[in-house]
C-alpha cells in the first residue's frame, strides 16, 4: 500500500496536481508512525525490568552465537533480515561481533554494493604467511532497509542513531519518505 500510495504521490506531482503535496504529507505521517513504533519497541528492549533484559539480552547472544562461533575456516554467517529495526545489530554488539554489512567508512558510512565479498583477516603474532579469517564475523543484509539508512546526494547513507533513540533524535527524517526503506516490489534488487 505504501508503495502504490508513493507512486501515484509521484505522478500527481509529474502533472503538476495539488493533491501530490497531500499525499506525502500523509506518506511521511504514516512512516513516521512506523518509525516512531520500531524506536519505541527498542526502547522497551532497553528499559525491560533488568532481569527480563539481561535473560532476553542472553537469548539474543546465545542465539546469535550459536551461528557466528564456527572456526574461521568455515563460510562466514550470512544473516538476512526484512526488519527495518536493529536487533541484529544490537545482539551483535553484546555478542562481540564483527559485522559486515556492505557500509564503509567510520563517521559517515556509505554502501558500497561492491564490498559483498570483504572480509577480515589478521596476521597472528610470530607467524608468516597466510593471514587467519577472524572468528565472531558475520555478514548481514536488511533487505529492506533499516531505520538507521538515508538516501542522501545519490548515496545510501548509514547514521548513528542510538538503539532505542528518542523519536526526534535529528538523525531520524522528518520526511521519511525520502529514505532508505525499500519497500517489497519487483524492483527491489535494483532499489
Amino acid at each position: 500500500q505504501i508503495r502504490s500510495a508513493i507512486q501515484l504521490q509521484a505522478g500527481l506531482s509529474v502533472m503538476g496536481d495539488e493533491r501530490a503535496t497531500l499525499w506525502k504529507t500523509e506518506i511521511d505521517n504514516q512512516l513516521k508512525c512506523f518509525l516512531d513504533s520500531i524506536l519505541e519497541s527498542e526502547r522497551s528492549i532497553l528499559q525491560a525490568e533488568a532481569g527480563k533484559k539481561q535473560e532476553a539480552d542472553d537469548l539474543l547472544v546465545s542465539f546469535l552465537l550459536s551461528f557466528a562461533s564456527r572456526t574461521a575456516t568455515r563460510e562466514r554467517l550470512n544473516l538476512f533480515t526484512t526488519n527495518y529495526d536493529r536487533l541484529v545489530e544490537y545482539g551483535c554488539d553484546l555478542a562481540g561481533l564483527h559485522v559486515l554489512d556492505r557500509f564503509v567508512g567510520a563517521l559517515s558510512p556509505i554502501f558500497r554494493a561492491s564490498r559483498l565479498n570483504i572480509d577480515v583477516h589478521y596476521n597472528p603474532p610470530g607467524i608468516r604467511g597466510e593471514p587467519r579469517y577472524l572468528e565472531g564475523v558475520i555478514r548481514l543484509c536488511k533487505i529492506h532497509g533499516s531505520i538507521d539508512w538515508r538516501w542522501e546526494d545519490n548515496e545510501l547513507r548509514r547514521y548513528a542513531v542510538p538503539f532505542g533513540a528518542a523519536n526526534n533524535h535529528p538523525d531520524i527524517p522528518a520526511e521519511p519518505s525520502g529514505s532508505a526503506m525499500i519497500y517489497p516490489n519487483p524492483a527491489k534488487d535494483i532499489e
